[in-house]
């Protein structure tokens, strides 16, 4: 039987943990309260996914090592920056193994993903592959069918269930092989994944947070230029503007799992944030929210 499942999370926090077999780290970078809505749609061994998000986020993801991916970005204001390739027209793209993608956001947002074992689509487990194409009319009417079947709410029978699975993979296993054609655009970018992945993981420790972008990369025993280089690249934000955003969520998200309902000065300034009055008005007009009101809110 088919398996639904709807939900909303109002904390980037949230939706970063929530992906299951999916790595997820995802940092809230345009302002206001933040949403996400995920539906999702289990047809056996394929599941269809569409996922909406109000406002701008970047995102370090890597797909489960033993999947096909199928993905189709829906809108995004300005384009989508994927692995420092700039998308501003209709693409699908494929992620085949544990690939690592980094994706920037521009604004509100929407994207269909299906997933199905790699084993089921007859395809080996050879060196994870991340590619992107024009989405074709094929593919056009395909999402439309997709958009249909996560808006259908009437029960279905087993049998139902197992005849449109049986449809839905020749349809996913036609839109796979349009991958073999010559406008095939490879994303993947070790050298630049694994530089911003260190940044990332040295802004998630427990040591003490560097204030500057100078400490940042004395930290990671490379130079500011390489660091602004590749944010450049990979989100399109100036170094400064993203080091202070990130902060802040990094600040955001010790609000949320602080239990000391006087942590706001503590955080701030372990986060870099010595003007507080400064910090709560920067903070509140990322977020929607003051940095007390995150406290009291948990």
């Amino acid at each position: 039987m088919p398996v639904r499942r709807n939900h909303t999370y109002l904390d980037v926090g949230d939706y970063s943990v929530s992906q299951q077999d999916w790595s997820v780290h995802a940092n809230q970078f345009g302002a206001g309260a933040f949403k996400a809505t995920r539906e999702v749609l289990a047809l056996g061994q394929i599941t269809i996914i569409r996922e909406r998000i109000n406002t701008a986020v970047t995102q370090d993801t890597t797909s489960p090592r033993d999947h096909l991916c199928l993905l189709f970005p829906r809108q995004s204001r300005h384009g989508w920056r994927v692995n420092a390739h700039h998308e501003n027209d209709p693409v699908v793209a494929m992620r085949r193994g544990g690939t690592e993608l980094l994706i920037q956001q521009s604004g509100e947002s929407e994207i269909i993903n299906i997933e199905l074992p790699l084993k089921l689509a007859g395809t080996d487990y050879g060196r994870p592959i991340i590619e992107s194409r024009p989405i074709s009319p094929y593919d056009a009417q395909l999402l439309d069918w997709l958009n249909c079947l996560l808006a259908q709410n009437t029960p279905m029978t087993a049998e139902m269930a197992e005849t449109l699975e049986d449809i839905l993979f020749l349809r996913v296993m036609q839109c796979h092989q349009m991958f073999q054609s010559a406008d095939v655009m490879n994303l993947t970018r070790p050298a630049l994944v694994d530089l911003l992945k260190k940044i990332e993981h040295r802004l998630n420790s427990d040591d003490e947070q560097p204030s500057n972008l100078a400490a940042l990369a004395h930290s990671l025993q490379t130079t500011p230029a390489e660091i602004t280089s590749a944010l450049q690249k990979a989100y399109g934000y100036k170094v400064e503007h993203w080091f202070r955003i990130r902060r802040l969520n990094g600040a955001r998200q010790d609000l949320i799992r602080s239990k000391n309902k006087n942590a706001v000065t503590g955080t701030a300034t372990q986060w870099g944030f010595f003007h507080l009055g400064r910090f709560s008005m920067e903070y509140k007009a990322l977020f929607g929210e003051g940095p007390q009101e995150t406290l009291l809110a948990r």
